[in-house]
């Protein structure tokens, strides 16, 4: 008898390691707690917490047609390309809801949310995106830009081999003798074809293109100028000509003219001479960006760019910039169940 009461004792001691040993999904390989959520990231870019915001990573769960948002927490990228918390120091993601409804999981995702950001929900601005897998003990998933919470299908074509855009140097307000005083994302001929690739026009409100010139002459204190937002590509930008546009019509795509020797958003001063000193790029930025706040007035990530004006290029030559896909970023998630 004792030695029966001995074995069911020992068959029960074992058979409580094998238990503390799995997750909460039963799965034995995994050490990892349930709920721990591993993140790899690339090509994130460091951002002032206090001007552009902090991202924050979520989870989306479907249970029967109801959609639940988890926040995985907010973070930050260090100078060394680390993941950190909104104050610098170590980063741990949690998930905090049930993991035994993980398998309901669907897609996950990052926004931008803006400085002070005391809204429990997500900002429209979703950076990236992705589905999700459930394999064994894990939720996997892989976001990008083109992720369909994202920037879908405009995603995707930023990071295809083929997506370049291009500019011209004209100022059509004021007509040929003031040239330099212009940048317009589009030829100079009579359509004033653009020169943006299709199927990038903006689908989600979270998000805007950008145009800038940088002056570049202190490469340690680079001067920005704007060109307008617009979501639309293959149209005007929300400010047309710019405030300081001659009488002339402008083209109908996004560009500016700087014709106004007083202007308040400054006047770049290009000429044929010092053309090198400046660069010309396209970004996206996000949708809750103040006009003329610092945020405003600091480019968020480069699509398209061109560091240096070639000497090639002249008035009403037309320059096609290079994309950025190299430097387009990614995520990679795992969440324990």
């Amino acid at each position: 008898m004792k030695k029966q009461k001995s074995i069911i004792l020992l068959l029960g001691i074992l058979l409580s390691l094998v238990y503390l040993s799995c997750d909460d999904s039963g799965v034995g390989p995994s050490n990892i707690p349930a709920g721990v959520v591993t993140v790899r990231q690339t090509n994130l870019k460091q951002l002032d917490n206090n001007v552009e915001g902090v991202y924050q990573l979520w989870l989306r769960l479907d249970t029967a047609g109801m959609l639940t948002d988890y926040s995985l927490g907010k973070f930050n990228i260090g100078g060394s390309g680390e993941i950190t918390n909104t104050s610098g120091g170590s980063m741990q993601f949690v998930f905090p809801g049930d993991t035994n409804k993980l398998y309901q999981a669907i897609a996950a995702f990052i926004t931008v949310e803006p400085p002070n950001d005391t809204n429990p929900d997500p900002s429209t601005a979703v950076l990236l995106s992705g589905q999700t897998s459930v394999v064994l003990d894990s939720v996997y998933s892989t976001l990008t830009l083109g992720g369909s919470l994202a920037l879908s299908s405009a995603g995707l074509e930023l990071m295809s081999n083929g997506s370049n855009a291009g500019f011209s140097i004209s100022a059509p307000t004021a007509g040929s003798s003031f040239c330099w005083e212009g940048i317009w994302f589009c030829d100079t001929s009579a359509s004033h074809n653009t020169f943006f690739p299709s199927n990038i026009q903006l689908q989600t409100g979270g998000w805007f293109y950008q145009g800038w010139v940088v002056d570049n002459t202190n490469p340690n204190s680079p001067v920005y100028y704007t060109t307008g937002r617009f979501s639309n590509p293959y149209g005007p930008d929300f400010d047309g000509a710019g405030p300081c546009a001659g009488t002339l019509p402008p083209y109908q795509k996004p560009g500016q003219d700087w014709i106004l020797g007083v202007c308040p958003t400054g006047v770049p001063q290009i000429t044929e001479q010092n053309k090198a000193n400046f660069g010309v790029f396209v970004t996206i930025e996000p949708a809750y960006e103040q006009y003329g706040s610092q945020a405003f007035q600091k480019p968020f990530i480069k699509i398209y760019d061109t560091q240096s004006i070639p000497q090639w290029v002249h008035c009403g030559t037309n320059m096609y910039m290079l994309s950025q896909r190299g430097l387009f970023p990614k995520v990679q998630i795992r969440v324990t169940r």
